[in-house]
């Protein structure tokens, strides 16, 4: 016991003299490019050894590149939820665990792992990540915070990969259920993750954990819900209503595949759900700023109790009154000038 927590202090001594920046090491970054090929993922087991080895790497957890790598925050956590996650999967193949269609699970969990790393990958490779993982390697090149830099990482996966691994599994309506069970791990992680956080990036605990209880404890989701007008019979956590959301998002495209469920113009509707993806994502990026800033300044209580205005206030900010089309399409149409005023009417109501 001693000599475990003798290595610990001496792990987080040599970490805390570590420079954050972009690792240099031509055989780490070769590991990490070898690490994040898709192309031989066939599995859940060896999507979780991938993650774990990527934060490894980009913790320099055998002091190889001499420095902690900041696009290392978000595989630090997703780790968390990757491995807590094939546990779940593989108790529920043995039928105690909390999955109805574990297979399915498991497509839908390695699909979404993948798409984190082949867009690393193409980072590491000099391709073109996604919009939304471009962000976030922009945001790890500069003085970003780390909690912001880790909060643009979630955003995307959640905002915008959640939706594309569940269409490329195809998941049924019914899979919903499932789908839900697996995002309450992350409460359950959060010291776990605030620990690892403080470890490779000296974070202050306190503050990660405020960061994450905002997003993924009580009810705040219904403010999410409010903003899109959605209705539903329970209330969640934001990270769960945007899970629920992402869900919706791919039930609405997966019916614009389906003669029987829509005929109409579906690439049109397939269109507009996916700039609502956008949107989504975009005012997230904001609103994890916002919250940042508030509970430094202010502290976890007042934040909590403010959430609502500071949704409200990200939306404001980027001018987003939910018209989907693009601004030559308002103008030539005077109706839909109409329903994007009367939507933010409706919208403030709902906050304020």
């Amino acid at each position: 016991m001693r000599l475990f927590l003798l290595l610990f202090l001496l792990l987080n001594t040599i970490n805390c003299a570590k420079d954050i920046t972009f690792t240099q090491n031509k055989e780490v970054l070769q590991e990490l490019i070898s690490l994040s090929n898709t192309a031989t993922i066939t599995s859940m087991e060896i999507l979780e050894k991938r993650v774990s080895g990527v934060k490894n790497l980009f913790g320099d957890v055998d002091n190889r590149s001499g420095v902690i790598d900041p696009r290392g925050t978000f595989p630090t956590i997703y780790q968390v939820t990757t491995t807590q996650g094939l546990k779940d999967i593989l108790n529920s193949e043995a039928g105690n665990g909390p999955f109805q269609n574990p297979k399915m699970m498991r497509c839908f969990t390695v699909e979404f792992g993948k798409l984190y790393l082949d867009n690393l990958h193409k980072h590491l490779t000099g391709a073109t990540p996604s919009q939304g993982w471009q962000v976030y390697y922009d945001a790890a090149k500069t003085n970003t915070p780390i909690l912001e830099i880790l909060g643009i990482g979630v955003n995307v996966h959640v905002n915008l990969d959640l939706t594309q691994a569940l269409l490329n599994c195809e998941a049924p309506n019914k899979f919903k259920d499932d789908f839900m069970k697996g995002g309450t791990s992350l409460v359950t992680e959060i010291p776990r993750m605030s620990e690892d956080i403080y470890t490779f990036y000296r974070v202050d605990k306190k503050l990660t954990e405020g960061f994450f209880k905002i997003f993924a404890v009580g009810d705040a989701g219904d403010y999410i819900f409010k903003l899109l007008r959605i209705k539903s019979s329970t209330s969640y956590a934001i990270f769960q209503s945007l899970r629920y959301i992402s869900f919706q998002y791919h039930s609405g495209i997966m019916a614009t595949k389906n003669p029987k469920w829509y005929t109409i113009f579906p690439k049109t509707k397939a269109t507009i759900i996916r700039k609502s993806m956008q949107a989504t994502w975009t005012v997230s990026n904001f609103v994890i700023k916002e919250v940042l800033f508030e509970l430094q300044e202010h502290g976890f209580k007042h934040t909590s109790t403010h959430i609502g205005k500071l949704i409200w206030n990200a939306v404001k900010k980027i001018k987003f009154n939910f018209n989907l089309f693009s601004k030559k399409d308002s103008e030539n149409n005077e109706e839909q000038t109409i329903e994007k005023k009367e939507n933010t009417d409706i919208l403030e109501s709902a906050f304020f």
